[in-house]
């Protein structure tokens, strides 16, 4: 059975090359472990400030006001996960931003 997303004519890596070089955030093959986890923390972040329903839900859940929580969120935004691993090579911190 063929694959349903190749269309004919076309290749599978080429077509994944294009997607990851037009859509930020899909990673490459060279991606961290921790620079995955923090693309993907800060997108669920961003999504729950974006949607009043999802902030207000929190809000109410947390028992505290819709501005401390979208504060609180995009303050989490700048290291979601934690500071950064430091390399194996010269044991200096890898920049992520």
């Amino acid at each position: 059975m063929a694959d349903p997303f190749v269309r004919p004519g076309g290749s599978f890596p080429a077509q994944i090359e294009h997607l990851i070089t037009r859509i930020p955030g899909t990673g490459h093959p060279d991606i961290t472990k921790y620079e995955w986890a923090t693309s993907h923390h800060r997108d669920t972040l961003a999504t729950m400030i974006g949607h009043h329903d999802l902030l207000s839900w929190l809000s109410v859940v947390e028992n505290e006001s819709t501005a401390r929580t979208r504060f609180r969120l995009l303050e989490k935004m700048k290291q979601p996960c934690g500071k950064p691993p430091l390399l194996e090579d010269d044991d200096v911190p890898q920049n992520v931003d």
